[in-house]
């Protein structure tokens, strides 16, 4: 809707009429994100406003993101050495820039292929040593958490963390 929507000044001011919203979820990409934040300032509402991952970059609009919260599966400023690793390669690689939940994605991919590697080489042995994960053979301990694999092939204990934009910077809402 957002894409080719050219307004929300409509469906905003109506909300705003009817009263009682605490906070408004956007389920849009980071394009239809910045519309929707243009126009609540633009009528000088203030809610709450909540998204997902497909808004990753938001962060960098200043003013207009201040106070977004996002549920991701990774942020930057997580504790641990395995992020701290991560986060150091990261910065060697790309000078500058900080990652986000796809580059620590990818980052575990790359490495939990490469331990099930070690003891397969064929497209079967592969497929089957993956499925094992977090079955008879150990959970991956990844820069995202614990990669364990169900009997569907997903992992469903994936954790999910919400973040905040504050100065610029997604982190961590206090208390996870």
């Amino acid at each position: 809707m957002l894409s080719t929507t050219g307004s929300l000044e409509p469906y905003l001011s109506r909300l705003r009429q009817e009263g009682g919203v605490d906070a408004l979820m956007l389920a849009t990409d980071r394009t239809g994100a910045e519309l929707a934040l243009r126009e609540l300032g633009r009528l000088g509402v203030h809610w709450t406003t909540l998204g997902g991952d497909a808004l990753s970059g938001i962060e960098t609009n200043g003013a207009l993101a201040e106070g977004v919260r996002m549920s991701v599966a990774y942020l930057v400023d997580q504790r641990g050495e395995r992020n701290a690793q991560f986060v150091g390669a990261y910065a060697r690689a790309y000078p500058g820039e900080r990652p986000d939940h796809r580059g620590a994605a990818a980052y575990d991919i790359v490495h939990l292929l490469a331990s099930v590697l070690g003891s397969a080489s064929d497209r079967r042995g592969i497929r089957d040593r993956l499925a094992r994960i977090g079955g008879d053979l150990p959970a991956f301990e990844g820069v995202t958490g614990k990669i364990a694999f169900d009997a569907r092939g997903d992992v469903p204990a994936k954790p999910v963390v919400i973040g905040t934009v504050r100065e610029g910077q997604l982190v961590t809402e206090p208390g996870q």
